[in-house]
């Protein structure tokens, strides 16, 4: 039987690299000599490095691993560093926590800045069970004024269901991956800009020169195939400006002045991203959606390198540092500043 995994445009992988059936690997992640279990996914500018990981894994936008092990189910949250550490299923590590010669066992969570690991089992209160309140116990991890439980525990459970659909969605574009571009297996993606042109059997119009110029120039620009099949195409201002390598991905818009370094990842797919004027994006920052949770940066904004945007908002001139890891539905606040490698919480408010 044949083994479907999906390698985006823009990644890395090595030809030691071994995928499961349905694994993952999104734009600028790059795995080396490391194997990657079913159903789990390496997200964008991750990085995988002589690691083993194992089913139903998601390791979060910017984590690095080096000679690790993964037991799934396990999320290994955005920004996250491990480096000699084994984790067991149901474990976690936190946004930007920095781990080493670490062995985590089953519930254990490892959080980021100061705290350290706790065990989610320290949660329970007296007869309750944690398979049946997961909900309950993850809005407690939430509150902890000390806690900062840097990921959604909720939702952690459900992402396998949630990347078995996409992957279906890219399995119905397997017909048709001349127009875009991209490999389900471990072939080099075709060039893209020869694959925009055969698709512009309509003409021409404004957006799609706009688009066809950006990929001529090395920027990766890819429509999303939404639940009812239809394509959703990026939106992008003439004058943006954006580097070799860029990755554009489904519903995005980004308006006149925007200048993004090489390494962005963009990707409008769960939700929609809308982009304002002159916005400012270092490398290897990465913008991603969640269901039902758009992400929006006003004008001015200006992000640092490897800075990660999940499905939250950025009012005018807001500033986000190095590294910083931003989660969904906070608000950075027109004016307000982010500081290097900072993580802000669940629908957190910068003022």
């Amino acid at each position: 039987m044949t083994q479907l995994f999906f390698i985006a445009p823009g990644a890395r992988v090595d030809a030691s690299s071994q995928f499961e059936s349905g694994a993952s690997v999104w734009p600028h992640a790059r795995v080396v000599d490391s194997s990657i279990g079913k159903n789990s996914n390496v997200q964008d500018n991750a990085q995988v490095l002589q690691s083993q990981i194992g089913n139903e894994v998601t390791l979060g936008h910017g984590a690095v691993l080096e000679n690790c092990v993964v037991l799934g189910p396990a999320l290994v949250a955005m920004n996250a560093r491990l480096k000699n550490c084994t984790l067991k299923p149901w474990s976690g590590v936190g946004a930007n926590a920095v781990v080493e010669n670490q062995t985590l066992s089953s519930y254990q969570l490892w959080l980021g800045g100061k705290r350290g690991d706790q065990s989610l089992r320290s949660l329970l209160k007296t007869g309750e069970n944690l398979e049946q309140n997961k909900e309950a116990i993850h809005e407690r991890l939430r509150t902890q004024p000390a806690g900062r439980a840097l990921f959604n525990f909720k939702e952690y459970v459900e992402l396998g269901k949630k990347y078995q659909q996409v992957l279906k969605n890219f399995q119905f574009a397997n017909n048709h991956m001349e127009l875009f571009g991209y490999s389900l297996r471990k072939e080099q993606p075709l060039p893209y800009f020869d694959a925009l042109l055969r698709h512009l059997q309509k003409g021409m119009d404004n957006q799609l020169q706009i688009l066809s110029h950006h990929a001529s120039a090395g920027v990766v620009i890819l429509p999303y195939i939404n639940e009812v099949y239809e394509l959703v195409w990026p939106r992008i201002h003439p004058e943006a400006r954006l580097a070799p390598g860029v990755c554009v991905f489904g519903d995005v818009v980004i308006g006149g002045g925007c200048k993004f370094e090489t390494g962005v990842s963009l990707r409008g797919d769960y939700d929609k991203v809308r982009i304002g004027e002159d916005v400012y994006f270092d490398k290897h920052v990465t913008v991603h959606t969640n269901f039902h949770k758009p992400c929006v940066i006003e004008d001015g904004a200006r992000v640092g390198r490897g800075a990660v945007i999940h499905a939250c908002t950025l009012g005018q001139r807001a500033r986000v540092g190095l590294y910083a890891t931003l989660l969904d539905g906070c608000v950075i606040e027109n004016n307000a500043c982010v500081p290097d490698e900072m993580v802000v919480r669940y629908d957190q408010v910068i003022r």
